[in-house]
């Protein structure tokens, strides 16, 4: 898998959708949250990875020092 393309941001939409649909009553906005989140959480189980997943980490400490971002504790954790 690549990001030239939206296909994999269209497939988890679609089955958010899909999740979202089966709902026959909404309470508020916590259970939209949580329906949203079931979506996504349903459509990961398709996702593959993306090629040159690995150079991650490289990515982003260049766009870093590129852009003069300093790296949050958030950034580093999923780093």
């Amino acid at each position: 898998m690549t990001l030239t393309n939206t296909n994999a941001i269209e497939s988890m939409i679609s089955t958010g959708r899909t999740t979202m649909g089966n709902v026959k009553r909404w309470h508020d906005e916590t259970t939209r949250k949580r329906w949203l989140v079931a979506g996504a959480l349903e459509a990961e189980r398709s996702f593959r990875r993306v090629k040159g997943c690995q150079a991650m980490p490289v990515l982003a400490a260049a766009l870093r020092q590129a852009t003069g971002v300093t790296p949050t504790k958030y950034d580093e954790e999923a780093a």
